[in-house]
């Protein structure tokens, strides 16, 4: 093998080694939703105005987890809560482990 030959394939890997390291520590940032932070954000902002009665009546408004997520910006935005996509995916968690039990997972 030529020694020029060498030299090309390990500056190919080099950029491949570098993008495998980024792929795996971005997983490993990756996060679940918390149901339990999800439970503190409802009881203290959505608990003054919800019972649990509004999550298991029969004519409940959302029937997904989308529609959940709907109903989350729109009042977020309503009562002027500057939620990100983390905090309205923790409360969906809470709310869908806790009342709803929808099995999509959007």
């Amino acid at each position: 093998m030529r020694r020029g030959s060498t030299r090309s394939h390990f500056n190919a890997l080099v950029p491949a080694a570098i993008l495998t390291s980024v792929l795996v520590v971005c997983a490993g940032n990756a996060r679940a939703a918390d149901a339990e932070r999800g439970k503190l954000l409802y009881e203290n902002h959505c608990k003054v105005c919800h019972t649990s009665v509004v999550h298991v009546r029969e004519d409940r408004k959302a029937g997904s987890r989308e529609e959940v997520r709907t109903w989350i910006q729109r009042w977020t935005k309503e009562l002027g809560l500057q939620w990100g996509s983390v905090e309205k995916d923790d409360l969906i968690e809470y709310l869908n482990e806790r009342y709803y039990k929808f099995k999509d997972q959007s």
